[in-house]
């Protein structure tokens, strides 16, 4: 399947990157440059692609396919742990890894970094990333922790959507017991697209929040 008929199914779908992206498993800049003919799916993803095409093509909505195996194939093919991957791009970004924790059936597993970034006080800056070797779990999560002990979470709470939105990120948004807010923006990479270039697209998107979040929750700082 080239890179015409790729676009051209996924619009018959009437589904976006973002949404048809993760149908393949994929992350949706993978998929973008598969369109763009920049690389191409593995036998695995035309796999899937070829039967979504046969499955569909009577004009049943996407929700109607089914994956088999499909998951214990994708888990299968990885050629490199996914924790060892993250940690050495991340080493090569010079971004430090602080801490290590692995579940006790050894499936899932938590990395916390110290990015190095530069901050402002009174705000603290940790990277998380969590990841499993589970079949039905095929995702690596990038999470970007920003707290303040003295910053109202009301007053944040109206820029994160746009701050997000422009990144494709997620956030989530928590009061602290002794005043002060957490702010938690997050990224996904599906595990067959992530590769050191995924990697670090992420952590560029991550670090443009960052700066973004910063330069308001410092203003919102010094005018308390």
């Amino acid at each position: 399947m080239n890179p015409a008929e790729i676009r051209s199914f996924r619009n018959s779908l009437g589904l976006s990157r973002r949404d048809f992206a993760p149908k393949l498993y994929i992350s949706e800049p993978t998929l973008e440059r598969w369109e763009r003919g920049q690389g191409a799916p593995r036998e695995l993803h035309l796999r899937i692609l070829n039967r979504m095409r046969e499955s569909l093509g009577s004009g049943r909505p996407a929700t109607y396919f089914q994956y088999d195996n499909v998951s214990d194939d994708i888990a299968n093919e990885s050629p490199i742990e996914d924790k060892q991957l993250v940690t050495e791009t991340l080493k090569s970004m010079s971004i430090v890894l602080l801490s290590e924790e692995i579940s006790k059936d050894g499936n899932d597993w938590l990395l916390s970094f110290s990015l190095g970034w530069k901050t402002v006080k009174p705000l603290n800056l940790l990277l998380a990333c969590e990841g499993s070797k589970r079949p039905t779990n095929p995702v690596v999560d990038f999470i970007l922790l920003i707290t303040s002990n003295n910053i109202d979470s009301n007053r944040v709470r109206e820029i994160l959507p746009e701050i997000c939105f422009n990144h494709g990120a997620s956030w989530i948004l928590s009061t602290k017991a002794k005043g002060g807010c957490q702010i938690k923006l997050k990224q996904r990479i599906f595990k067959t697209g992530i590769n050191h270039e995924t990697i670090k697209h992420v952590l560029g998107n991550l670090f443009s929040c960052w700066n973004k979040s910063k330069a308001y929750l410092s203003k919102v700082e010094g005018n308390k």
